[in-house]
């Protein structure tokens, strides 16, 4: 009679079997992974972008090392001008700040800078297109400090301004702005506004 020990299947009788079933299950799973792959990704979601004027802008980026922004740049004696003045605010926004501008937006804050240097009015709004239905309305910006009227046939009415913010009378206003003595008159600006993202931070 033969020993039980001598009936029992070594372990290696189990390999080959053991095998093919792993062969058979990565056969089945095979077409399942394939299709995944080809499932579609949906996109990452962004968030709206954020109408942000000059003077805003520079409350965010710049004013910690330079300054508020009727009171910037103290020690400046002898400020950039022209192409220089540009170069100087891109290399700034790029640089320092970590908050590229537009050709649009670079624009504006020469404007702005050029006010601030020669002590004169500086007022923007924003264009009516620009604003979305989805966000707070976007206030039209000027420095502190600065008197606005809104020009009309019936007589000059006093535009109030919150710091630096103010409701936009009218689609086409025609003000007046006095700052240091210093006076703008016309139309308020409908430059295009430079954007942010949503999420940007706060100064």
């Amino acid at each position: 009679m033969m020993s039980s020990s001598q009936h029992r299947p070594g372990r290696a009788s189990y390999l080959p079997v053991l095998l093919a079933i792993g062969a058979v299950g990565a056969a089945l799973l095979r077409p399942r992974a394939e299709e995944a792959a080809h499932l579609p990704v949906a996109p990452p979601a962004t968030q709206p972008a954020v109408v942000v004027g000059p003077i805003t802008y520079y409350n965010n980026n710049c004013n910690r090392c330079h300054g508020q922004v009727d009171a910037a740049y103290p020690d400046s004696k002898n400020p950039p001008k022209g192409e220089q003045l540009k170069q100087v605010i891109q290399e700034m926004a790029e640089g320092p700040a970590q908050a590229p501008l537009d050709e649009a937006a670079l624009a504006e804050q020469v404007k702005l800078h050029e006010a601030i240097f020669g002590g004169g009015p500086y007022v923007w709004t924003p264009h009516l297109l620009q604003q979305s239905k989805d966000l707070p309305p976007v206030l039209s910006e000027t420095i502190p400090g600065t008197k606005l009227v809104n020009r009309t046939e019936k007589g000059d009415v006093p535009i109030v301004v919150n710091g630096y913010q103010f409701s936009r009378p009218g689609v086409r206003t025609s003000i007046v702005a006095e700052r240091n003595g210093k006076t703008l008159l016309g139309e308020i600006s409908v430059q295009a506004a430079p954007t942010q993202p949503a999420d940007s931070p706060a100064p």
